[in-house]
């Protein structure tokens, strides 16, 4: 189809007008407001008396009749009792709101009448989680953005602006590291746009199968504060480790790693399967920022080729692992 052609135009300004609801789409994709729950404080109850929120929400509760008070904890005796709120209720004071920032189960108590079962009970949950959508361009020899972070639940759209590409997951066809196992779609003037969600915290290498020669490629990282333990973010008491850069790489790999005061180190790298590869570094270090480097190669100088390889850093009794992508070019690898 000639570059020029009415047509082409139209399919042009169609993917442009994807693009941009899809960018009005993000742009909008603000946190989910905070809800006000209203409970009755009636003569000996609330109503409702047990209630379930989502961090962030306010409770108001309304005077309806009596004299009370709104008091946390489950009995006046409560250890803590009062220290969140304790408020009166009344015909003088008809209103207490409370704004509730913190998960769990809070009990409260009308301190004159708890005894006769006036109490109650906010069960705060996790704030829902609000997820955005990111586009990613596709045009001749590249992604654009080449790399990007989001977080787990948001979804990326490849929109396609010129050439005949596909989007496909892995570090390259050649590395038989399951190249377009989780996705691998055409982006051309048929296909104008591919959507996956990203569900788990993780580093996602793609690639366009006619272009990978040029390395037309690209990378989502996927809660990267969150990619070291699970549950630990790559920051550990003590010490932190940030994910390799670049990466995916074909070169040298930069390792940065803090002390927040001076221990024992080791940081090791590792393959898929688990087999020690090369020691980059260890002993007594100081506290601070540390910055090493690996290029590439095990203990006896040979180059690993591609694949999937783990740097792990121990200091003292923890430790903290990140992924490392490489993509050998042009058969450096050496096979024994």
């Amino acid at each position: 189809m000639a570059a020029n052609s009415p047509c082409f135009s139209m399919l042009r300004f169609l993917a442009l007008v994807i693009t941009l609801s899809f960018a009005g789409m993000f742009v909008a994709s603000s946190p989910a407001s905070a809800a006000t729950h209203i409970v009755s404080v009636n003569n000996f109850n609330f109503a409702p008396k047990d209630i379930v929120i989502q961090q962030g929400d306010t409770v108001r509760w309304e005077w309806n009749a009596g004299v009370h008070t709104v008091t946390n904890g489950a009995t006046p005796s409560d250890g803590g009792a009062g220290t969140l709120f304790d408020a009166p209720i009344s015909s003088g004071d008809p209103v207490f709101e409370y704004i509730f920032t913190t998960v769990g189960l809070v009990p409260y108590h009308c301190a004159p009448h708890w005894f006769v079962g006036m109490t109650g009970t906010v069960d705060v949950q996790p704030a829902a989680p609000t997820n955005a959508r990111f586009t990613v361009l596709v045009r001749n020899n590249e992604f654009d953005p080449r790399e990007l972070s989001i977080a787990s639940g948001d979804t990326v759209d490849w929109v396609w602006e010129s050439g005949f590409h596909t989007t496909t997951s892995g570090i390259g066809s050649a590395s038989g590291l399951n190249a377009g196992a989780l996705w691998d779609a055409p982006i051309d003037s048929g296909n104008l746009i591919f959507t996956y969600v990203f569900t788990a915290a993780d580093i996602y290498p793609y690639f366009c199968r006619p272009h990978e020669s040029v390395d037309m490629r690209g990378t989502i990282f996927v809660d990267a504060g969150t990619l070291g333990t699970p549950g630990d973010g790559g920051r550990v008491a003590g010490f932190e480790m940030q994910p390799p850069f670049p990466n995916p790489t074909g070169g040298a790999s930069t390792i940065t790693f803090s002390l927040e005061t001076a221990d024992d180190v080791s940081l090791d790298v590792f393959d898929i399967s688990g087999r020690k590869v090369r020691t980059l570094t260890e002993g007594r270090r100081g506290s601070g920022s540390h910055v090493v480097r690996w290029n590439g190669t095990n203990e006896r100088g040979q180059r690993v080729g591609s694949g999937v390889f783990f740097a792990r850093l121990k200091v003292g009794e923890g430790e903290t692992v990140q992924k490392i992508f490489r993509m050998e070019v042009g058969g450096h690898a050496h096979h024994h």
